[in-house]
């Protein structure tokens, strides 16, 4: 169950995201989907990287954009509990990784818009069969029919 202190991180040894010009693109290596998240959800995945509470980051977008910070925590504990079930984060326990504050990049005048994930299935085959990266292991449920060998 997520509650106010719930602290994410990202799946490493699973997934490969950057963030570029606000927005965080994901790619799940085990199954191949990618996805995309603009905005405040760019800003979110930052902040899970940081391994931040979702309390934390409701203060803080809250804060950034002038919204209720009770509706962000709704719309972060929704799309938190999204991330979970695609398997692009885990729970982590304990306390959050020293270093420095998350850097967020400027707003500008936006309004706050609820952060949205989406999905692209298009790349899923064409990443099972040709993973981005050397030594990943293709899980069983995504492997290509094999061939015998002569």
């Amino acid at each position: 169950m997520l509650t106010p202190d719930t602290r994410l991180s990202v799946q490493a040894h699973q997934v490969a995201a950057k963030v570029l010009e606000g927005e965080a693109i994901i790619i799940n290596l085990s199954n191949g989907l990618y996805y995309s998240l603009a905005g405040v959800g760019g800003e979110v995945w930052t902040l899970s990287e940081a391994e931040r509470s979702l309390d934390e980051m409701a203060a803080s977008l809250s804060e950034r954009y002038g919204a209720g910070r009770s509706d962000v925590a709704a719309d972060l504990a929704g799309l938190a509990q999204r991330l979970l079930d695609e398997g692009l984060v885990v729970i982590t326990t304990g306390e959050r990784r020293p270093g420095e504050a998350a850097a967020l990049p400027s707003t500008g005048d936006q309004a706050y818009q609820a952060p949205v994930l989406h999905t692209y299935h298009d790349m899923a085959e064409l990443l099972a069969l040709d993973p981005p990266m050397p030594g990943l292991r293709i899980t069983p449920e995504a492997a290509p029919a094999s061939q015998s060998e002569p």
